[in-house]
C-alpha cells in the first residue's frame, strides 16, 4: 500500500479548550509524490457567552509537484452543536447540525541553507451546494511568511500576513461558530486573550466575524542554549462582514 505510515495524537486542554486529533497518515501510496490521511477530532470551547462542540472527521489526498510546491484536497463531515447567551444577538438562530465541506490547500516553501526561508499558502473551502449538510457557505484564506538570518544565523527576522473571509449563502446561521473569526492567544495579537478580538455584540462579547488581517513582524534572538526571546510588532482586525479591509 506505501512505504511510511504515521499515526499522531494530539491533545490540549485549558480552561476555555479541550481538543483532542488522532490522525493517520500514508506517504508514499502507490507513488512518491502521493499521501493519504485520515483524522478524527474533538473540540469544545467554553467561553463566557458561549458553548461550542465540534465532532468529526476527515480524509485528505496531497500530492507533492516538486519539492517546493504541494497540493491538497479534502473533504470534512463533522457534527456541531452551540449555545450562546441570549444577550449575544448576532448569534441568536446559530443552528446545530452537520458540517459537510471540501477544501483545495496550496503550499509552497521555499529553504535556504536547509532553512525555510519563505512560504506561502492558499486555503480554499466550500460547504453546502450539492453536498448534504445543514451549512452553507464560501471561505478563503491565504498566508505568506518570510525568514531572514542575521549576525551569522544567530538573529532571525520573521514577517507574517494572513489574510481570510469567509461568506454564507444564506443568512448567518450558515456559518457554524467555530469557522468564524476571532484574534487573540499565543499566536497572533498576543496583547489580547484566546477568542477577545472580534466583532462584539451590543454586551460587550466577541462574536466573531467574517473577514480577517493580520500582519506581525518579529525579530528573534538567543539567550542560552535552546531558549529564544522575541520581540515583536503586530496589526490586525476581525470585521462582521465578508470581503471587508
Amino acid at each position: 500500500f506505501g512505504s511510511a505510515e504515521r499515526i499522531d495524537l494530539q491533545g490540549r486542554v485549558s480552561h476555555i479548550e479541550r481538543a483532542a486529533d488522532l490522525s493517520f497518515t500514508q506517504t508514499d501510496a502507490w507513488h512518491p509524490a502521493l499521501s493519504l490521511s485520515l483524522q478524527a477530532r474533538h473540540q469544545e470551547i467554553d467561553e463566557r457567552a458561549f458553548f461550542v462542540m465540534s465532532r468529526g472527521g476527515q480524509a485528505a489526498v496531497s500530492w507533492q509537484w516538486t519539492p517546493q510546491f504541494a497540493s491538497t484536497a479534502s473533504y470534512a463531515a463533522t457534527l456541531e452543536r452551540s449555545d450562546v447567551d441570549a444577550s449575544l444577538d448576532p448569534l441568536l438562530g446559530l443552528e446545530d447540525g452537520m458540517l459537510s465541506a471540501w477544501s483545495v490547500d496550496l503550499d509552497h516553501r521555499r529553504l535556504t541553507g536547509g532553512s525555510l526561508a519563505r512560504a506561502m499558502s492558499l486555503h480554499a473551502e466550500q460547504a453546502g451546494g450539492w453536498m448534504p449538510g445543514t451549512f452553507t457557505y464560501f471561505s478563503i484564506a491565504g498566508d505568506a511568511r518570510h525568514y531572514r538570518k542575521a549576525f551569522d544565523g544567530r538573529v532571525v527576522f520573521a514577517g507574517r500576513l494572513r489574510l481570510a473571509s469567509i461568506d454564507p449563502f444564506g443568512g448567518d446561521a450558515d456559518i457554524p461558530l467555530l469557522k468564524r473569526f476571532f484574534l487573540g492567544g499565543s499566536n497572533e495579537m498576543r496583547g489580547w486573550g484566546v477568542y477577545e478580538l472580534s466583532p462584539l455584540a451590543a454586551s460587550g462579547e466577541p462574536v466573531g466575524g467574517k473577514s480577517l488581517l493580520t500582519a506581525i513582524a518579529e525579530m528573534r534572538v538567543p539567550i542560552v542554549k535552546r531558549v529564544r526571546a522575541a520581540l515583536f510588532v503586530e496589526a490586525g482586525n476581525v470585521w462582521q462582514d465578508p470581503w471587508t479591509l
